[in-house]
């Protein structure tokens, strides 16, 4: 039986030190390599993309959702992986190949995987070692080694219909392995299962309760559906037992009725103090386009010098992506014109075309977020999620071609 694909996003968390696997963004030698020393399964350097091979059944591509690079070996001859490679390489007999193959550990164990390095023929590894490569990811082993592989009442009630109701709001605390716990505001506790419905009323603030910890589902945009640590089941809107509208930990499939919004109870926003990664900017989708054509002829017997005017469309893109979205994709176009001087030969005409490379790039940047709240309290964040998305036209040049004028 074939093993059941990866999810489409993963983390992934080391049995030998318990620690997640993350990016290496600071700017230091070992920039860009994969390492096992993360603390939170939510930060965006600890996110991965997976992507099944276009040629092979059962291979598949990582890539680092921070900067949109796909695993690679660091350099010819080294085995380090890094995420650093701006597109993906199916070729198995190149070094820069990015085709992993997913292992699962166990035949009934869908969470616990180890990654063959396809080129090398290697698994992807933890590696034990002093600083400053210790806890760094090494496809070096032939076999697979087990530990450095393998990763009013309390109650809650839907009846509000103002965001500044007081009672309304909660608060969302993150646990490291990414399950959340949630504090209402109003009864400033957190919620609790017990049996199955939700309480505000836990002055627990550890992460030691499964019965008040969450797993946040992404149904959809603003979306999402709660499961509860305690029993498994989803939280949703039920009524009995002389309940309307409580909430509910008590289905085991994500039902209408437990398909969550989530509005943020924020005034204002502003964004200041960006960063721009440039060391991790990937470009791509580059290609030769022809931005203008002109024609220069000569029907004399001397040679002749013309100027001709070229008059082209540059039209330029760019997308500021985050936690949020900060606005949709805004495109600008200019009418520019160019002169370009050419000698044309006797009795003949030269063509003259402007080349331009047309090419799309990605730059990740950090920026500070600050938020007024509903009660007009100020908070910031320093966030490290945006992704930078530009296309434009750049390295302009002229080709020219001559051809003998028909008589």
């Amino acid at each position: 039986m074939a093993q059941p694909p990866l999810p489409r996003y993963v983390v992934l968390k080391c049995k030998y030190n318990n620690k997640y696997m993350r990016y290496t963004h600071e700017d230091v030698q070992q920039h860009g390599l994969l390492q096992f020393t993360g603390e939170q399964a939510v930060s965006p350097y600890a996110k991965f993309q997976v992507e099944p091979s276009k040629t092979v059944s059962g291979l598949v591509h990582l890539r680092c959702t921070y900067n949109n690079k796909y695993w690679v070996r660091w350099s010819e001859t080294q085995y380090w992986i890094s995420g650093g490679a701006d597109n993906p390489e199916e070729d198995q007999s190149k070094w820069s190949c990015t085709l992993f193959k997913p292992v699962f550990v166990e035949k009934d164990d869908h969470k616990t995987v180890r990654f063959l390095h396809v080129q090398l023929n290697h698994y992807a590894c933890l590696f034990r070692s002093d600083p400053p490569f210790g806890n760094f990811v090494y496809a070096g082993w032939e076999e697979p080694n087990s530990d450095l592989c393998d990763v009013c009442h309390e109650y809650l009630e839907f009846s509000g219909s103002d965001l500044g109701d007081p009672s309304v709001g909660n608060e969302v605390f993150t646990n490291p392995d990414g399950s959340i716990r949630i504090k209402s505001d109003y009864f400033n506790k957190f919620w609790r299962r017990s049996p199955n419905w939700i309480w505000g009323d836990s002055s627990d603030s550890t992460a030691g309760n499964a019965d008040t910890l969450f797993w946040p589902v992404k149904v959809g945009k603003s979306i999402v559906a709660l499961r509860n640590y305690g029993n498994n089941y989803f939280c949703k809107r039920l009524t009995t037992e002389g309940k309307t509208s409580c909430l509910n930990a008590g289905v085991s499939t994500i039902s209408r009725e437990a398909q969550i919004g989530v509005e943020e109870l924020v005034i204002s926003r502003s964004i200041y103090d960006v960063d721009f990664r440039l060391m991790d900017a990937r470009i791509y989708d580059q290609s030769i386009v022809t931005m203008a054509t002109g024609v220069a002829s000569n029907g004399t017997s001397n040679p002749n010098t013309a100027k001709v005017k070229l008059s082209y469309t540059d039209t330029k893109s760019s997308t500021w992506s985050g936690g949020y979205t900060w606005g949709e994709t805004n495109e600008s176009s200019n009418t520019l014109e160019t002169e370009y001087e050419v000698s044309v030969k006797p009795m003949s005409l030269t063509r003259i075309s402007l080349l331009a490379t047309r090419g799309s790039c990605d730059i990740p940047y950090s920026y500070t977020q600050r938020d007024t709240l509903t009660n007009g309290s100020q908070v910031a964040y320093r966030m490290d999620d945006g992704v930078y998305t530009g296309i434009n036209s750049f390295n302009f040049k002229y080709e020219t071609k001559e051809e003998k004028l028909v008589i």
